[in-house]
């Protein structure tokens, strides 16, 4: 790769981050940059969905990480702290709406936005402990950004799975037309509720060791930054993605509690069997 952090100018840089982070945030979809996601989730094939999930919306990751970290560097520390308001608002503003969704693919669909914030929070991370030369610091965080990505494919791609079991055997994924599916459905129910364990960021599911780090990550922040609005700004993210975490944990209860616990709520609900291995 050619490295061009220290040979073009301050506003060239500038810009090409910006023109980065718009065109590779709007296939990662993270705010404002996600509206076209609900739709696409909602109106998609389950199968496609799943693919587009778990795989897609790494491409414009792995484009971002090679385009800031070998292309351009760490050249301004608001590159970093940009990252963080960015990646704060998209973790926070879509796992809000997530919560409140009363359909499976949609929820699916906000809560990838959360989690390409989290991603987004531990990019920043790098570029704040490299722009401050502390190398193992930057390792850490982009490790938990690499964990973080691989971690959201897999449970992802297995609640989409087990959304399309869901689609096959009622017809539907609203929220309205299920309940008690657990009793017809034990396996899906199984790996549904590991999906949105790990989704939750549950020990010692895969999405705990990634949002662990994070938090980790931006613990040991507090330590080096020399400016103490710096440290107050990592305070705030720290309580932030705590506070995103819970949103996840609800979100997940909500979900499971209602599709596969409680009464059937329609009759497709009561008929439906298990899907074949």
């Amino acid at each position: 790769y050619i490295n061009i952090g220290n040979k073009l100018d301050g506003i060239t840089l500038n810009v090409l981050f910006i023109c980065a982070i718009v065109g590779f945030g709007a296939k990662m979809w993270i705010f404002p940059l996600h509206v076209w996601l609900p739709r696409a989730y909602g109106l998609g094939p389950i199968n496609v969905i799943a693919l587009m999930s778990s795989a897609m919306i790494k491409t414009a990751v792995y484009a971002l990480c090679r385009f800031y970290f070998s292309f351009l560097n760490c050249s301004f520390l608001w590159w970093g702290i940009f990252l963080l308001v960015i990646g704060v608002i998209s973790a926070l503003y879509g796992i809000s709406l997530a919560v409140m969704q009363n359909n499976i693919k949609r929820f699916l669909a906000y809560s990838s936005s959360e989690n390409m914030g989290i991603i987004l929070i531990s990019m920043g991370s790098v570029l704040i402990c490299s722009y401050f030369e502390q190398q193992f610091l930057a390792a850490l965080a982009f490790l938990t950004l690499l964990i973080h990505a691989v971690n959201h494919s897999l449970f992802k791609g297995l609640l989409f799975m087990g959304c399309g079991a869901i689609y096959k055997s009622v017809k539907s994924v609203d929220l309205s037309c299920l309940g008690g599916l657990n009793k017809k459905m034990p396996y899906t129910g199984v790996c549904f509720l590991i999906g949105l364990m790990s989704l939750a960021s549950l020990p010692p599911f895969a999405g705990f060791i990634s949002e662990w780090l994070l938090l980790q990550t931006l613990f040991q922040l507090l330590f080096f930054l020399p400016n103490p609005f710096l440290k107050f700004f990592a305070i705030v993210v720290l309580m932030l993605v705590i506070l995103v975490g819970g949103l996840a944990v609800m979100g997940a209860v909500k979900q499971f509690g209602i599709a596969f616990l409680g009464k059937a709520c329609s009759v497709e609900a009561t008929e439906c069997k298990e899907s074949g291995f």
